[in-house]
């Protein structure tokens, strides 16, 4: 079997975020390799011809999908699956359609919210924020980032008037925004695995908000994930144990994440963030359909918690691409 490792090129300048799809690349190269298994690599950009004159000369047995964006643009993540399944070629992952769901904050809440899933209201208009019915605190995200782009304690706002005052100078200074209820509580990431036709849950892990001073926020934002020297980022370790005596959560939180799954129709691999509040209830804060790969990231360390090691969970994810397409290229 030849594999194909197609990941898109960081443009030039990028920010850590955009630069971790390396670090991805490389450890995928190297579980490969333990495997022995050839592999090949590309970089996508503007140019999806090139990608798909490529992978028509390669004729790769399949394409291991590490495409987070194009060109710096996690908006058009969708395009990477579009062009695999055009060619008819096996790919990891979850498909186009899931993968242009659920990179849209907005869409991917309407879902849940149709089905009955659970997930914190939310509001586009600041006019709307300051109707007095909106009282509480919110949080204000970017509709179509991931990895916590544009997510920092000013972000999280005790009123709604604050929260619309921050609506309208983030939309000012560009991107597309939106006002979420901010649920107060622990922070939960439960990773889901394919196994054969069905999934895995593999064990949730919390996040721990450690010595974060009185009134801090308790989030995860973009220091806390990319910024190694920030008090953030030392003071949020993942933990799994406490979740460990406590099963009645833990299925209730696998439950939910078996909907979503199959709510999103997704495939692979996937990761559910929610957040649990004070009187026990949860929310889904949204679904991500392409966890981060890197080894030190929550979905390897869900895998070795339940006994998989890295080498194993990519050897996982392959097998899960493999019976997905009837038609190799031609």
């Amino acid at each position: 079997m030849t594999i194909a490792l197609v990941y898109g090129a960081p443009p030039p300048g990028a920010a850590p975020d955009d630069l971790d799809v390396l670090v991805q690349l490389a450890a995928v190269r190297d579980a490969l390799r333990v495997a022995n298994v050839p592999c090949r690599e590309f970089a996508l950009d503007d140019d999806l011809a090139a990608a798909h004159a490529w992978l028509r000369q390669e004729r790769p047995e399949l394409v291991f999908n590490l495409v987070e964006a194009i060109h710096g643009r996690t908006d058009r993540i969708a395009e990477a699956p579009a062009l695999f399944a055009e060619l008819r070629l096996p790919f990891t992952g979850s498909d186009a359609e899931a993968l242009r769901i659920t990179t849209h904050k907005l869409l991917s809440k309407e879902r849940m919210q149709r089905d009955g899933i659970a997930t914190p209201a939310w509001c586009c208009d600041p006019l709307e924020l300051r109707d007095p019915m909106q009282a509480g605190a919110w949080i204000v995200k970017p509709i179509d980032e991931d990895a916590s782009v544009g997510i920092d304690d000013d972000a999280v706002c005790q009123t709604a008037a604050a929260a619309a005052a921050c609506l309208e100078a983030r939309t000012r200074r560009g991107g597309n925004w939106f006002a979420e209820r901010f649920i107060a509580g622990r922070e939960i990431n439960i990773a889901l695995l394919a196994h054969g036709a069905a999934v895995d849950v593999l064990p949730p892990a919390e996040i721990l908000f450690d010595a974060f001073a009185p009134g801090k926020p308790h989030i995860v934002g973009y220091a806390a994930k990319w910024q190694p020297d920030s008090f953030e980022y030392r003071h949020t370790p993942r933990d799994f144990e406490r979740l460990a005596h406590e099963p009645n959560l833990c299925r209730e939180l696998g439950r939910i994440a078996r909907r979503c799954w199959d709510l999103f129709e997704l495939s692979g691999y996937a990761r559910v963030d929610c957040r649990v509040d004070a009187a026990g209830s949860i929310w889904v804060l949204e679904v991500n359909a392409n966890p981060c790969l890197s080894p030190d990231a929550g979905l390897a360390a869900a895998a070795a918690r339940a006994g998989l090691d890295y080498p194993a969970l990519i050897a996982r994810i392959v097998a899960a691409a493999r019976p997905r397409t009837q038609e190799s290229l031609r």
